[in-house]
């Protein structure tokens, strides 16, 4: 649940929520995660401009492609915005699920495969 309305709700419909898993990370780390995303218009591969460069500056690696596009919500103000919405609307849900022991923290710093790995140990997979 993402706010404890969303919370309730769940509790209400009486259903088994065996863990919530909250994924932390530092702000700047989810700005510049964000911010760098970008995609190529011409086959659709996706692109970070610190963390998946493209071998050739400007080209797709795939097609050859250029002028990447980037969502327009992955603009720096906004993902900033949206971390002001998570934290006032979201953390107040997460103690109650770590008194109820439901709550797992996973540090989501690392490498998709690292998290992906987390995850997996947490959810029995």
């Amino acid at each position: 649940p993402g706010n404890i309305n969303q919370a309730e709700i769940l509790e209400s419909m009486n259903l088994k929520i065996d863990k919530v898993i909250c994924l932390e990370t530092e702000d700047k780390v989810i700005v510049e995660r964000m911010s760098g995303r970008k995609i190529c218009p011409v086959c659709g591969a996706m692109y970070h401009d610190t963390l998946k460069p493209t071998k050739v500056f400007g080209k797709c690696d795939d097609c050859g492609g250029a002028n990447f596009l980037r969502r327009q919500d992955d603009n720096w103000q906004t993902v900033v915005d949206r971390l002001k919405t998570y934290r006032m609307m979201t953390t107040p849900v997460l103690p109650y699920y770590q008194h109820e022991g439901l709550l797992e923290t996973i540090d989501g710093t690392g490498g998709v495969e690292e998290v992906a790995e987390k995850l997996k140990k947490i959810i029995g997979f």
